[in-house]
């Protein structure tokens, strides 16, 4: 193999050694170094394709036999932001396959999640509502839900979940209340997440007060 590189100065090393000195999900930068010379040599790869492939391979044996397997595939896509059309298709899969599908709060989120990245809103909305309504929907599973929302670039919705999660389990003192906060904030609404840090942070766990407080001080600052 043969690569161009532009040597650079280093500081000195007495035997010669190979250092990964740049590391990044698709590439990396391997340094020789020797002396006082540096010898970088940019090493790239198709990671995700990789790991598509494989996802692809083992969803047609034995892993592909539960829906908590297809799910994860999906999960997968969506961290990555490729395959969503595919991605899709798995997440129907996990709620409806034969003998592997299961509807029910996870399966039914995660293909909600697909369809609002592909900006099928109405779709998505749809599939929430279902999640929603499902018996087996726990607090803290949504609270979590509404946390991939706000990672997902999707506050609106996000408060719209803390919200009727609040609703549902109006006796929880610190969950549903950080989520109300976390939704206010992620939508500009400072006062209201302001409040909520607030009451929440009297509710917290022990060890966890002062850190609440400080979400609601540097919320405060940017008034």
């Amino acid at each position: 193999m043969r690569v161009e590189v532009v040597p650079q100065t280093t500081a000195y090393t007495e035997w010669l050694t190979y250092d990964f000195i740049i590391k990044n999900p698709a590439s990396t930068t391997l340094a020789l170094k020797w002396e006082e010379l540096m010898v970088p040599v940019k090493i790239e790869a198709d990671v995700t394709g990789a790991y598509l492939t494989k996802i692809r391979q083992e969803l047609q044996n034995s892993p592909g036999f539960t829906w908590q397997n297809w799910v994860a595939a999906v999960n997968f896509c969506l961290s990555n932001g490729i395959n969503l059309d595919e991605a899709l298709q798995w997440s129907e899969y996990a709620i409806s396959a034969p003998f592997i599908g299961e509807k029910n709060f996870t399966t039914l989120t995660t293909k909600s999640r697909v369809l609002y990245k592909l900006n099928k809103k109405a779709e998505g909305d749809k599939t929430v509502a279902d999640a929603m309504a499902e018996s087996t929907a726990t607090m803290n599973e949504v609270h979590n839900f509404g946390r991939q929302l706000l990672t997902d670039g999707n506050p609106e919705k996000a408060l719209e979940v803390f919200e009727l999660n609040r609703k549902n389990h109006p006796d929880d003192k610190f969950a549903t209340i950080v989520g109300l906060a976390r939704g206010y904030e992620a939508m500009g609404k400072n006062k209201l997440a302001v409040k909520n840090y607030r009451i929440a942070a009297e509710n917290a766990p022990e060890g966890q007060r002062d850190y609440y407080l400080g979400l609601a001080g540097a919320l405060e600052s940017k008034e």
